[in-house]
């Protein structure tokens, strides 16, 4: 009884906590490729030229290191969107603690006025970190 009774907090603690960022994705392109494929990454540019910057949001899912670059994964919503970006932020001195702690304890937490570059010299496209007003869990 009692361990039923604490799977029912856990779950409602669950929900509550998701509302503020949830999202919900119209495009079958974001379902049918992941975040790193050119295609994926091609549709999420296009809505994203498409779409007023004020109506997005970012939210941070976690880091990720390959090689000599690291990454933070940046989940994107809008009206009809939920997408991942990865958006390297190896030169960024701004994130050092982000870095430094691996994106331990960032999860979830909002980027407020973030500013990116989006590359696609070679015909691949590519995110850039280049700043960010505010971080806030």
């Amino acid at each position: 009884m009692i361990k039923k009774a604490v799977s029912y907090c856990l779950l409602f603690i669950t929900v509550a906590g998701c509302g503020k960022d949830a999202c919900d994705n119209h495009n079958p392109v974001f379902e049918k490729y992941g975040p790193t494929d050119n295609k994926y990454k091609k549709a999420l540019v296009r809505y994203i030229n498409g779409i007023d910057p004020e109506q997005l949001s970012y939210y941070i899912e976690g880091y990720e290191k390959s090689w000599d670059k690291q990454f933070m994964r940046v989940r994107v919503a809008g009206s009809d969107l939920c997408a991942v970006m990865i958006l390297d932020i190896t030169d960024s001195r701004r994130l050092e603690n982000f870095i430094k702690v691996g994106g331990i304890s960032y999860s979830g937490a909002e980027l407020s006025g973030l500013i990116y570059r989006i590359d696609s010299t070679d015909g691949a496209y590519q995110f850039h970190f280049i700043d960010v007003n505010k971080i806030t869990d």
